[in-house]
């Protein structure tokens, strides 16, 4: 169990060699979705900096 939680990786449980079972890590379900990436996603430009190009609108 602490290598199915560690590694993230499910293990099939077989009896007879047919599955009957998923041993598979336990993940608690975010309260919200604010915050849920973050220090995973990083962005090198500055995303709110005016930039230099001109938009045609028809």
């Amino acid at each position: 169990m602490d290598l199915v939680n560690e590694s993230g990786e499910e293990i099939i449980i077989t009896k007879n060699g047919k599955p009957v079972s998923r041993l598979v890590p336990y993940r608690k379900n975010p309260d919200t979705l604010f915050g849920l990436h973050k220090e995973k996603v990083k962005s090198n430009d500055d995303l709110l900096a005016p930039i230099d190009e001109q938009w045609v609108v028809d």
